[in-house]
């Protein structure tokens, strides 16, 4: 599992579910902790969107879903 995100949120989320963790961000965000989202690999990793705002998160799903859409992703879960 990657998270999409690598702020207070996305520290807080991969806490809580435990584990080793790939972190994706935009790519002018990427600092050698994060990588960046271009170099997502939907064969490699599942994606858990971890952005706390609801409209910043949906922004970030809609762009991912058009960019891979055509890939046979399945799944994307929006929570509120």
């Amino acid at each position: 599992l990657a998270l999409f995100g690598y702020g207070g949120h996305a520290k807080e989320v991969a806490t809580q579910i435990g584990g080793q963790f790939t972190f994706f961000v935009d790519d002018e965000f990427s600092d050698g902790i994060s990588k960046p989202i271009s170099e997502f690999n939907h064969e490699e990793f599942s994606i858990m969107i971890a952005i706390s705002n609801p409209e910043l998160r949906k922004n970030v799903v809609d762009k991912l879903h058009k960019d891979i859409s055509g890939l046979g992703v399945k799944g994307f879960i929006l929570s509120p």
